[in-house]
């Protein structure tokens, strides 16, 4: 009746006519295996947990020590700060008894280099040359020849006020003044060496074509004409009809 209930063991030795056997239920079978299960997940938890817990502990003890460090390393440089002030103090003081001038060694501030190079700068050969800014602004656009967004940039933007002069950058002849549908109004100045000139979105023009001109002098006031977008100078160099940095020549 209750042969179902029962699984039954037999054991039988390799020596002897002797057997032994017995027999368990199957819901203590099944209770004992359940509770084994779920011992061996709780005790592989618990390893995890504690193998875990082990580390970090580690790296704590680890960060406590690297900061025990940091905070000596901090100490020593708020004690070198207090010395390096005390020993600027003693020089200071001995400057003063020796009537020494603590500022006669500051340097003066480097001048700007918007101004163009005046006239008197142009020497010799050279003057034929592009060399220096042709008026006083700040650099707003670089040269490009890589077209960016579609478009090359093969000059130099000057940002500066509507009606700043504009200088020649070298001794040359006015090969075009007059209005250009992209740069405006626009004077090209021929230089010897095959180099030219192009300065663009004037406002008025101080030159006319085939006019000689020196190096410095104002050929030009700044403006907005043409395809710009604020007041500025588009300065341009070229050597052989060749775009050429003009950075380089400032």
């Amino acid at each position: 009746m209750n042969a179902g209930k029962y699984i039954s063991f037999i054991i039988v030795p390799d020596e002897g006519d002797k057997t032994f056997n017995f027999r368990v239920s199957k819901l203590a079978l099944w209770i004992f295996l359940t509770v084994s299960v779920i011992s061996i997940l709780i005790i592989m938890v618990a390893a995890i947990f504690y193998g875990r817990l082990i580390i970090s502990a580690i790296e704590v003890k680890s960060l406590r020590t690297d900061n025990q460090a940091l905070l000596q390393q901090h100490r020593e440089f708020l004690a070198l700060k207090d010395e390096l002030e005390r020993n600027r103090a003693i020089v200071n003081r001995i400057s003063e008894l020796a009537g020494l001038d603590s500022t006669a060694s500051k340097t003066e501030p480097a001048k700007q280099l918007s101004a163009p190079i005046p006239e008197d700068s142009a020497i010799g050969f050279n003057r034929f040359i592009p060399k220096g800014r042709p008026l006083q602004g700040y650099l707003s656009k670089r040269f490009s020849d890589v077209a960016v967004f579609g478009e090359k940039h093969l000059g130099l933007d000057i940002t500066c006020p509507e009606g700043s002069p504009v200088h020649a950058t070298a001794d040359g002849i006015v090969e075009f003044a007059g209005w250009d549908d992209y740069f405006g109004y626009v004077v090209r100045i021929e230089h010897q060496q095959s180099y030219m000139t192009i300065y663009a979105h004037n406002k008025e023009l101080l030159v006319s074509k085939g006019d000689r001109v020196k190096r410095a002098q104002e050929i030009a006031l700044s403006g907005n004409s043409g395809n710009s977008s604020g007041p500025h100078l588009h300065y341009e160099v070229l050597k052989n009809g060749k775009p050429m940095d003009p950075e380089g020549f400032l």
